[in-house]
């Protein structure tokens, strides 16, 4: 599958990591049909972020788990070992980790609810995984078998790879006709290459069927 494909109408466009990138430039593009489970978090394993899709996030980012790793931007930042997640904007440095946690987990509760809500409403649901983890693309069949277990809808999953030595965006192409795979350059910053995702995104399209926050 290659960009060209994806160009349609969408009810639902989500992310799925690794970072904040992508969720970013959805919502810059007037693409985002809501905050998702895993958006402005550092989700850094595939096979464990798979796991939890297939779990309905049970125990995802659970109180006992999470340890202050360090401070970014007014926030503790905070690790979860057991799923290899990280979360740099929900934890004020003027509360503790124990106060700041019942709102975090009522948005995030409200996050999953959605998402499978939303999933199981849809006809056509694009999915975005970006990493700079070239090995992942082994498990994107897997991803792929793991959300349409929860809608009948038509699934794309676009996987975009951020890559040091590159200038512009390659088409690398998938074998499954339901999978893209991108490069991007890597970028001076956490927002990557803006000339890249306007190619991405500029010609895809969205209907949502919910676009709460």
């Amino acid at each position: 599958m290659y960009r060209k494909d994806l160009i349609k109408n969408y009810d639902a466009i989500f992310c799925l990591g690794s970072n904040c990138q992508g969720i970013y430039y959805i919502k810059q593009h007037n693409l985002c049909c809501g905050n998702n489970p895993t958006d402005w978090l550092s989700t850094h394993s595939l096979p464990l972020l798979i796991d939890q899709i297939h779990k309905k996030f049970i125990n995802f980012m659970a109180l006992e788990n999470l340890s202050i790793i360090g401070v970014d931007k007014g926030n503790h930042a905070v690790f979860d070992p057991v799923y290899n997640c990280a979360s740099y904007h929900e934890f004020p440095l003027n509360e503790t980790l124990e106060e700041a946690y019942p709102k975090f987990k009522e948005t995030l509760q409200r996050r999953i609810k959605r998402f499978y809500s939303t999933l199981d409403k849809s006809k056509n649901v694009l999915f975005i995984r970006v990493s700079p983890y070239p090995n992942e693309t082994e498990m994107l069949t897997v991803l792929l078998n793991v959300l349409s277990t929860y809608t009948d809808a038509k699934i794309n999953l676009v996987y975009i790879e951020l890559k040091d030595n590159i200038t512009e965006m390659i088409e690398v192409g998938h074998e499954h006709n339901l999978i893209c795979y991108l490069q991007f350059p890597t970028g001076e910053n956490w927002l990557g290459d803006y000339v890249s995702w306007y190619g991405f995104l500029k010609d895809i399209s969205l209907v949502p069927i919910n676009c709460e926050e």
